[in-house]
């Protein structure tokens, strides 16, 4: 039985890695394609019943797979830690808050929704949106500024760093130096929020890295920081953590999870 249910999962994960290839590198999703060709019949069907109750002239716009699909996503690692993060800094109120690389149509919004935020960002943005300020701007570079802002926020964005996925310069130690001048960024007393796959350390060159949550932490105490609240996604999961040591030390240990970090400056001198 438990062979069966590990053979299942290589299959589900061979199939998802396949999906995310042709859909965000082709254009092609085999979700959609499939829910479309189930529901062909259910068109069908529904259209000859419209026709016999309505036969005034009308248009028509085929939707096959919508009704398959739950009313929006709630079930990812991105829907959970954007609304989590938000609601935070919605409770902490900071005089400036600061996000780096984090997304757009998520986090960003949720947090525009009810103040202003500077966005950092190594790419582009051309559009104009009330409490949004935008600044392009590579956060690996050594020269950032210092003390800034009581609160910032870098959400499933460091990880990428120097991978040349989002046209950044290529550098393995891209990692260390964004989180530096993450850290350089907050003021005195201030709060980071960080997430970032967490668990055996490893590159996935142009797509991501792995980062071992002990190391981290490690990072965070050199400079001058506390870690103050520890949540994470696993298995389909979102878990908000009460035994924070123990927890992140499983973590370091598996494959692959979320972790998301709130950290608080304490060391004056790190201003």
């Amino acid at each position: 039985m438990r062979q069966q249910k590990t053979s299942f999962n290589t299959i589900f994960y061979i199939l998802r890695e396949l999906n995310w290839y042709l859909e965000s590198q082709l254009g092609i999703n085999l979700r959609v394609f499939i829910r479309s060709m189930v529901g062909i019949g259910k068109f069908f069907k529904d259209y000859f019943l419209f026709r016999r109750l309505f036969r005034a002239r009308h248009s028509l716009k085929i939707c096959l797979g919508d009704y398959l699909q739950q009313s929006g996503n709630a079930a990812d690692e991105y829907f959970f830690q954007d609304l989590y993060v938000a609601q935070k800094i919605l409770r902490a109120n900071p005089s400036i808050h600061i996000d780096v690389g984090s997304r757009l149509n998520g986090f960003v919004a949720h947090v525009a929704s009810f103040r202003e935020i500077i966005v950092y960002d190594i790419r582009s943005q051309h559009a104009c949106v009330e409490n949004i300020k935008f600044i392009s701007k590579d956060f690996t570079e050594t020269e950032q500024e210092v003390g800034v802002a009581d609160s910032v926020s870098c959400l499933h964005a460091l990880e990428h760093f120097g991978l040349g996925r989002y046209g950044d310069k290529i550098s393995p130690t891209a990692f260390d130096d964004g989180l530096k001048n993450l850290f350089n960024l907050v003021s005195f007393l201030g709060y980071l929020y960080l997430s970032v796959p967490i668990g055996i350390p490893k590159i996935v060159f142009n797509s991501h890295r792995v980062l071992d949550p002990l190391r981290i932490i490690r990072l965070s105490k050199a400079h001058g920081f506390e870690l103050v609240d520890f949540a994470y996604y696993s298995d389909q999961s979102f878990t908000k953590s009460l035994e924070i040591e123990s927890d992140i030390d499983r973590l370091s240990k598996c494959g692959y999870s979320l972790g998301i970090f709130t950290f608080r400056k304490l060391n004056e001198k790190n201003r």
